[in-house]
């Protein structure tokens, strides 16, 4: 267990007195576990490679411990066990999300294992992603509140860990490996499969006939509600337009009471007129009378006084 080993380093770095780095490890930590892991490799020699599995027991189940991320840059990739898993007896209990290869693309493929290798692989590790925050959203507000999508790829990932992770003692080659991935992604909908070529999915896939007619049935319901929603934008195009007559016609009818009213107006106003002219003739026809009078006043008068 290399955790030791850096543990004893710690211990003989604090005893020197040396300046700590992470945690209190040294700072040359990284070049020993270095000079250690790259011990393994090829010989010029002979045929064939060395190759190293190193074991470490992250403090905590910390991944992010110096000991493990150190580990991590140098070693071309990480297996990681899970507690969880070993708990459900899922026998080897490895956690495949956190795991890392980083010379996984050079060693599948056509040629080597199958040309579906890598989408296979893909898709497998998206879905059972999915599936594992979908168990956490379970443990909040329950499994009745989830979608029947959703129900789908919580049982993936169950049985991802069931079929797929639990190997025990059976003895598994690549085939049978790829033909239980298929078995396990043929549980979701096709239409889920976004990081498989189509190719491989009719070449591979098994997926039954029924989701082909529900696809059919799915795009049949679109139709008929898009047909509905056309006649309901028809018969509403409809209301509106005799909404819209009915107001012209209101409109047309105020109108032709504005054209009475004015009428009235006017003829109201002419009668005022007419009015006011009979007022003005009566005054100058008195005042015309009163003239007439004081004259014939001043005529008698000065006809009495010669």
């Amino acid at each position: 267990d290399m955790t030791n080993y850096c543990e004893a380093l710690r211990e003989i770095s604090t005893a020197r007195e040396e300046v700590p780095g992470r945690r209190g490890y040294p700072g040359y930590m990284y070049t020993d576990l270095a000079q250690i892991y790259e011990r393994a490799g090829r010989l010029k020699s002979k045929k064939g490679s060395i190759t190293q599995l190193v074991i470490l027991t992250m403090p905590d189940d910390d991944i992010t411990h110096p000991i493990p991320d150190l580990t991590g840059y140098i070693t071309e990739g990480q297996i990681v066990l899970g507690r969880h898993l070993h708990r459900r007896g899922i026998i080897p209990p490895i956690d495949v999300l956190p795991c890392l290869s980083r010379l996984m693309n050079l060693g599948i493929g056509e040629g080597k294992t199958r040309e579906d290798h890598r989408n296979v692989a893909d898709q497998l590790y998206a879905s059972y992603a999915r599936g594992r925050d979908l168990r956490k959203l379970v443990s909040i507000i329950g499994e009745e509140a989830l979608s029947g999508q959703d129900r789908k790829y919580l049982k993936f990932s169950d049985d991802f860990e069931k079929l797929y992770l639990a190997q025990k003692d059976e003895d598994r080659d690549i085939e049978d490996t790829l033909k239980i991935s298929w078995e396990l992604l043929s549980m979701l909908p096709k239409s889920e499969l976004k990081r498989v070529s189509e190719e491989f999915i009719e070449k591979y896939g098994d997926f039954p006939k029924e989701e082909e007619e529900e696809k059919a049935k799915e795009e049949e319901a679109k139709k008929k509600e898009a047909e509905k929603e056309e006649e309901g934008a028809k018969e509403e195009g409809e209301e509106s337009e005799e909404a819209g007559e009915a107001k012209k016609a209101e409109t047309t009818e105020e109108g032709k009471v504005e054209e009475v009213g004015e009428v009235k107006k006017a003829e109201t106003a002419e009668e005022e007129k007419v009015e006011k002219e009979g007022k003005v003739e009566e005054t100058e026809k008195s005042e015309t009378e009163a003239k007439s009078e004081e004259e014939a006043k001043k005529e008698e008068k000065e006809e009495k006084e010669k």
